[in-house]
């Protein structure tokens, strides 16, 4: 799935070789549309990851409070 939509977004990126100009906060640079379509593909990408390993990491905390909270009830019994 991933190799389909890299290639998807090479071929559209591929299309737009013409020079933007790009503003974000203080910074203002010329660059071909090709690198802004690629970065924002990677950046997506990236932030995507980060955001499901914090999911991840918390379900798997929780998880493991709730095992500990179970083995201790047990153990007052």
């Amino acid at each position: 799935m991933l190799i389909v939509l890299a290639l998807a977004v090479g071929f559209l990126a591929y299309q737009n070789l013409e020079d933007v100009t790009v503003r974000a906060f203080w910074w203002e640079f010329r660059t071909p549309l090709l690198v802004v379509i690629v970065a924002t593909a990677v950046l997506t990408l990236v932030f995507h990851t980060l955001i499901r390993l914090v999911v991840r990491w918390r379900r798997r905390r929780s998880r493991h409070e709730a095992d500990r909270g179970a083995r201790n009830r047990r153990r007052k019994r």
